[in-house]
């Protein structure tokens, strides 16, 4: 174990890291509650949350990971007569970012999507998000 000084440079930097992390709880935990996402997680789901807020960055991927954990049968998209619960999105955002992967792509690629503001829009969307883009 080392003995780190109070006043050291390494001292400063775990001290800033430790506030950061309460702000970022803090802030988790004020959207979480105006949510009204609290009350209805699950355990897999407060699992789920207390990963994602343990990261520097959440995404929109994650936040729906954790709702298709939470409310798997709950209804997350409907487009044109056809609606997706939150598993189906998961499940399918999932396929379609291991299809994009297997075809090389990867986080720090560029790309352009362009298409109709339709369900398969917003999948690719959550797929992109999955492979970190």
């Amino acid at each position: 174990m080392a003995i780190v000084e109070r006043g050291s440079a390494l001292f400063q930097a775990a001290r800033t890291r430790v506030k950061d992390a309460r702000s970022r709880v803090a802030t988790a935990a004020k959207v979480v509650g105006q949510s009204g996402l609290l009350p209805a997680l699950r355990p897999q789901g407060v699992v789920s949350l207390v990963q994602a807020l343990r990261k520097p960055v959440q995404t929109p991927a994650e936040i729906y990971q954790i709702h298709a954990r939470n409310t798997p049968d709950k209804i997350a998209l409907v487009d044109r007569g056809r609606s997706y619960t939150f598993k189906e999105l998961d499940d399918t955002a999932d396929r379609i970012a291991r299809g994009l992967a297997a075809r090389g792509a990867q986080k720090g690629m560029s790309g352009v999507l362009m298409m109709k503001n339709r369900a398969d829009f917003f999948l690719l969307q959550v797929a992109i998000a999955r492979l970190g883009g």
